[in-house]
């Protein structure tokens, strides 16, 4: 968050704090659980710059047979993908928690549906700030989207606070106590903050975010869970 509240990609803020004029910033996005490269499982990441040539340098620096890297210029892209898939992954999360309380029964269907809602906000978000579909539909988007949702602290958040025995901040705070950072928790107000920022400025519509604006709602409004996500339209 910048002054008056604004919403800026984190590139854009620490840039002009370079110490020098040659300072390049680079982003790397993709699913990639430490553990698993530690154990070198195979990992693919992209690894962005809008200097498409020191993502390249880098790259070879880092690649291994294990480690396969994707050079790409698509900065605003992997940075937006790499945040909001955060916030998307605790919508999973609400029905596993909803499950676990006995609240509905197996909702794979409507999970497909949420996941398949969230690519297609992320999707809008990333056009209006300038960045390339593929992005959102590869690694950057979809892919670290799918291990956030099923094997991320962001779906633990998501699962707790459907079960209904702690509210959101209370979560957090459990969480935080057990060592466990929840990005998606500040993520959900930051991306609602952006698409209202952007529908301000007409590069977007508001009324294209039901699942954003839901999350938004259950996480800092204290709406129902259930009856939000039963009640949501999932196709347009």
């Amino acid at each position: 968050m910048g002054p008056g509240g604004n919403v800026h990609r984190l590139s854009r803020v620490v840039t002009p704090l370079a110490p020098t004029e040659d300072f390049r910033y680079l982003h790397i996005a993709g699913p990639s659980k430490a553990l698993e490269l530690c154990r070198r499982v195979p990992t693919a990441v992209h690894y962005a710059c809008e200097d498409l040539a020191q993502a390249e340098r880098v790259a070879a620096l880092m690649r291994t047979s294990y480690y396969q890297i994707h050079p790409t210029p698509d900065l605003p892209g992997c940075e937006a993908c790499s945040a909001l898939k955060n916030a998307y992954a605790i919508a999973i999360g609400l029905f596993d928690g909803l499950e676990k309380a006995g609240r509905v029964s197996q909702s794979y269907n409507t999970k497909s549906a949420a996941f398949t809602k969230a690519v297609r906000e992320m999707a809008l978000v990333v056009a209006a700030l300038g960045g390339q579909a593929d992005t959102v539909y590869g690694l950057p988007g979809m892919g670290d989207l799918l291990v956030t949702a099923v094997a991320g602290r962001n779906r633990t958040f998501g699962e707790m606070l459907a079960q209904g025995q702690m509210s959101a901040v209370e979560v957090v705070a459990y969480m935080s106590e057990q060592g466990q950072l929840t990005e998606g928790y500040p993520a959900i107000r930051t991306g609602w903050y952006l698409v209202n920022q952007l529908a301000n400025r007409g590069v977007l519509h508001l009324e294209s975010f039901r699942l954003l604006r839901a999350l938004y709602e259950i996480v800092y409004e204290n709406a129902p869970v259930w009856p939000m996500l039963r009640d949501l339209r999932w196709v347009d």
